[in-house]
């Protein structure tokens, strides 16, 4: 019995032993797959928001609105990341808006991104999504709008001349209306780079586009070219060059921009630098007539500045302009000059004064004083810019606003906004003019035929910091005088203006208090102001952000021509207040109110917000309202708005 328990024992013992040593010498061998797929993420949501209007007359216009979304996405390769990576993403969309309309939205969604070949010397990339959306608004049958859009761009990686190419084609449909559209565009371009060790660097882009939409078609180049030149290794003296050439052709009308801008910057020693640079500009287009519409202007300038020690910088230009535009002509030379003196003071303290002055001549010669200009293009506008017209003189009206390609026409109002005073077109926020958007304006501009006249500007600015910046005192003074020299300035006057500006800012690190005042003396108008303001943000013990501002203004525009001087004076205070609830929830609170009063009028605003927002696990929450209560005179309105919605992460 004995022999038999040894020998069981031994054999369980050569067994286990021999597993053990079967296990260390095992090799594992991994074959890639055919499609690896990475983390799926998918989310699903809701939100619902109310929104109600008061009129003037009581009158009341409540919209109530759903929304459930589901969205998935996913990573992805082929065989191996850097042979072919892919990044999937799909969704479904479905509102409902609650209101006379009963309108109602849903949408599905796809799109594929993938790059490949990233580590050799020709990677691509390529992507394609699709939109398909149907929409029913309780008057007209369900419709849809589906869109495409397909791109591939391969990068060839030479070492003295990469070159890139791409192609896009897209296209947009509508079916199920009384008539339905079609859109499509393509485009295609090659984009080159070329290094010459530390001398020379070019860029060279050229693109064709195609545009299909309805009766409308349209179809372009674009050309554009850069080189930066250094004489020397140690690029004291350069030369930069760009050529830039947009043609284009929409139903028929054709439109040629060029621009040729060369600078040549030069360090004539330690404190000495200059400039010297040429600017040239031709745009042809068709007038309303159907006649051929050019404009150009050529332009040379120059500058040299010095700086002595580190306390006084001065500086000088020059340039001289020649233009022709609608069958006339333009002429200008001008001249500047800048003194900037800076000196670090005892106490922690630093002074700078600065003085300038410029002196222009300028001529023009129009067979006309009424001038219409179409299709005038503007380059990468933004919201905030103010537009002026190439053409000099007093604007007295836009016929529209279009894309460059004049496939959208945007609005007056909500896209952008006019100011004859001015002479000006406010590209507004928020609009469907997009930032960097290229944008072609059609005006009628009021000119003086003949006529030569003299501008003269001069201004300086003064600041004095204490104490490290805490106290900062300032001033500044500008003048600008039109003098007529030859002619008659009998469509649009020669102005003159003055502005003086004095203002006092404090910096207590929580507490910052300041005022100003303010007189603008011009041929539009005579004014001053003076303001005061005031902000306070404390953080508490709980971490908790508290802030508060208060500004009053005060200003009068004095009257002319037997009408009495007009004040006004508006306040505003605002005040905010955030924290965390339970460390995973945030809270804000912001309140708003403004009060204007003068001649006769007030006006008062306040707005009241709050939100909480929130992460806990994978379940992400929204809550805010808003009340909104504007009062002018005897009428007024109210606005209530909220907004919920809840989304899981799984």
């Amino acid at each position: 019995m004995r022999a038999w328990v040894l020998y069981l024992f031994l054999a369980l013992w050569l067994l286990g032993e021999g597993t053990a040593l079967a296990a260390r010498n095992e090799e594992v061998i991994q074959y890639p797959s055919l499609l690896m797929l990475g983390d799926i993420n998918q989310s699903l949501g809701v939100s619902y928001s109310y929104a109600e209007h008061i009129s003037p007359s009581n009158s009341s216009s409540v919209s109530n609105s759903l929304m459930e979304k589901y969205t998935i996405n996913a990573t992805g390769a082929v065989l191996d990341p850097h042979l072919l990576s892919l990044q999937m993403l799909g969704g479904l969309t479905y509102s409902q808006q609650f209101s006379q309309e009963n309108l109602k939205l849903f949408d599905a969604e796809y799109s594929i991104v993938g790059s490949g070949l990233d580590l050799t010397y020709h990677p691509f990339s390529f992507g394609s999504s699709h939109t398909t959306s149907y929409i029913s608004n309780g008057y007209q049958p369900t419709y849809a709008v589906t869109s495409n859009n397909n791109q591939v761009s391969a990068t060839l990686m030479n070492s003295k001349v990469p070159l890139q190419l791409f192609y896009l084609h897209s296209t947009s449909d509508t079916e199920g209306r009384d008539e339905n559209t079609h859109s499509a565009t393509d485009a295609a371009g090659i984009l080159l780079h070329h290094d010459y060790q530390d001398i020379s660097n070019t860029n060279l882009s050229m693109t064709t586009t195609s545009t299909e939409a309805g009766t409308t078609n349209s179809s372009g180049y674009s050309l554009a070219f850069g080189n930066d030149l250094a004489f020397d290794k140690a690029r004291q003296y350069r030369l930069s060059t760009n050529l830039n050439i947009n043609d284009s052709r929409v139903q028929g009308v054709p439109q040629r921009n060029i621009s040729l801008t060369s600078q040549l910057g030069t360090a004539l020693g330690k404190a000495l630098q200059g400039t010297l640079g040429d600017s040239y500009t031709y745009n042809s287009t068709l007038n309303f007539q159907n006649e051929n519409q050019t404009e150009r202007s050529n332009t040379l300038s120059g500058s040299l500045s010095h700086r002595l020690y580190q306390s006084l910088l001065t500086s000088v230009s020059g340039s001289m302009t020649n233009g022709r535009f609608l069958g006339g002509s333009t002429e200008s030379y001008s001249g500047s000059g800048k003194v900037i003196y800076m000196k670090q003071l005892p106490a922690q303290a630093n002074m700078m004064v600065t003085f300038d002055g410029a002196l222009s001549y300028s001529s023009q010669e129009f067979p006309l004083s009424q001038l219409a200009v179409r299709d005038e293009v503007h380059a990468k506008v933004n919201w905030g810019d103010k537009i002026k017209p190439n053409v000099a003189g007093q604007l007295t009206a836009v016929i529209t606003v279009t894309s460059a390609d004049k496939l959208i026409i945007y609005q007056e109002g909500s896209d952008y906004r006019v100011d004859l005073v001015l002479g000006t077109i406010e590209i507004l926020t928020a609009g469907q003019i997009l930032p960097g958007s290229d944008i072609a304006i059609s005006y009628t501009v009021a000119v003086n035929n003949s006529i030569r006249y003299r501008t003269g500007t001069y201004g300086t600015f003064a600041n004095l910091a204490l104490a490290g910046g805490r106290y900062n005192l300032s001033a500044s003074y500008s003048t600008q005088q039109q003098t007529l020299l030859a002619g008659q300035a009998t469509t649009q006057g020669l102005s003159r203006s003055t502005a003086l500006l004095l203002r006092a800012d404090a910096n207590w690190l929580d507490l910052q208090a300041g005022a100003e005042y303010g007189e603008i003396s011009s041929t539009q108008e005579d004014s001053y102001h003076a303001s005061g303001y005031t902000n306070y943000n404390w953080r508490t013990d709980d971490n908790a952000l508290l802030g508060f501002s208060l500004r009053d203004t005060y200003a009068v525009l004095k009257g002319s021509r037997g009408v009495g001087n007009s004040g006004q004076n508006s306040a505003s205070l605002a005040a905010n207040y955030s924290r965390r609830i339970f460390g995973f929830i945030s809270a804000y609170t912001a309140l708003t109110i403004n009060d204007t009063r003068g001649s006769g009028a007030y006006a008062d605003f306040m707005s009241l917000r709050c939100a909480l927002n929130g992460m806990f696990n994978q379940l992400q929450f929204t809550l805010s309202g808003q009340y909104i209560y504007r009062l002018a005179g005897s009428t007024s309105t109210q606005d209530r708005n909220i907004t919920c919605s809840v989304t899981r992460f799984f």
